[in-house]
């Protein structure tokens, strides 16, 4: 648990750099616009996941990432993902449970929370093919394959971490004989 002080330093650090992305990203905002969502726990050791929001004229936008204790945070969600799954492989020697390590991917890359992993037997009863979260270990890459659904459709996501820390994201919605299709 982090102290007061602590937490609003952290916050106001995050809140800078998402302005800083945000310009990046052609939506420039004002740092004292922007309400922080920082997670309580560690998503894995010194890492902790965020979400950061803020309107821009009639939509909300919002970046999720990870804060790092010693870093920068880092606004750029495929990157923060390489940066929790190398943290649990590194600290723990392997991934934790798919269910986590989904739950983790679905945080990062869905940054306004519009998808729900589906995570038992229950929630994929009604989709095609579709199965609980995996893990992903193979000799070079690691990652997680997991179904999710943003309440209309659900598809496939599989995020995977190679050798060369280089990220790949894949989504796939299910064709009619309930075999994803990209």
């Amino acid at each position: 648990m982090m102290a007061r002080a602590e937490r609003s330093a952290a916050e106001n650090r995050i809140r800078a750099a998402v302005a800083d992305r945000s310009a990046e990203l052609g939506v420039p905002v004002r740092s004292t616009d922007v309400v922080v969502d920082l997670a309580e726990d560690d998503v894995a050791p010194g890492l902790r996941l965020f979400r950061a929001s803020w309107s821009g004229g009639r939509s909300e936008r919002s970046l999720a990432g990870v804060l790092d204790d010693d870093d920068r945070p880092d606004t750029h969600p495929g990157h923060a993902l390489g940066t929790v799954l190398r943290r649990w492989v590194e600290t723990a020697g392997h991934l934790p449970a798919a269910s986590d390590v989904a739950a983790a991917a679905a945080f990062l890359l869905d940054s306004d929370g519009r998808h729900r992993v589906l995570l038992t037997d229950e929630d994929t009863a009604d989709v095609p093919g579709g199965v609980l979260p995996e893990l992903v270990e193979l000799p070079h890459r690691l990652g997680v394959s997991f179904w999710w659904t943003d309440g209309y459709s659900a598809s496939r996501l599989t995020a995977e971490l190679d050798e060369a820390d280089r990220l790949s994201v894949n989504e796939s919605t299910p064709g009619t004989d309930g075999r994803p299709t990209p």
